[in-house]
C-alpha cells in the first residue's frame, strides 16, 4: 500500500525557488532539506506555497516522492515590496509593525 503524502505548507517562499532573492535562503532552505530525507526514507511530501509569478507550471518536482505545488492565492505583489507591509495591506489587513 502506497503511503499518502505528507502536507507541508510553505509561508515565506517556496522550497524551490533560487536562494538570495526576496525572502529566500531559511525556511525554504530548511523545508527542502526536510522533504529530500523523507523522499529518501520513501516517506512522500507535497509542499504547498504561494504562487509569485503568473508564469510558469503550478506543480514542481523537489525529490523523488517529494513534489511543490504552487496555489494562485493572495496578492502576486507581497515578496515584490517589504513582506511585512505589502502582504498586510495586498490582503485588506493593517501592516505588521513589529
Amino acid at each position: 500500500m502506497a503511503l499518502k503524502p505528507l502536507a507541508i505548507v510553505s509561508l515565506h517562499a517556496s522550497p524551490v525557488a533560487a536562494l538570495g532573492a526576496g525572502e529566500n535562503g531559511g525556511m525554504n532552505v530548511y523545508i527542502r532539506a526536510v522533504c529530500e530525507e523523507l523522499s529518501r526514507r520513501g516517506i512522500p511530501t507535497e509542499v504547498f506555497t504561494r504562487r509569485t509569478n503568473p508564469d510558469g507550471v503550478d506543480r514542481v518536482r523537489l525529490a523523488e516522492k517529494s513534489w511543490v505545488t504552487r496555489l494562485a492565492v493572495g496578492s502576486l505583489i507581497c515578496f515584490r515590496i517589504s513582506p511585512k507591509q505589502s502582504c498586510a495591506r495586498s490582503a485588506g489587513a493593517a501592516p505588521n509593525t513589529a
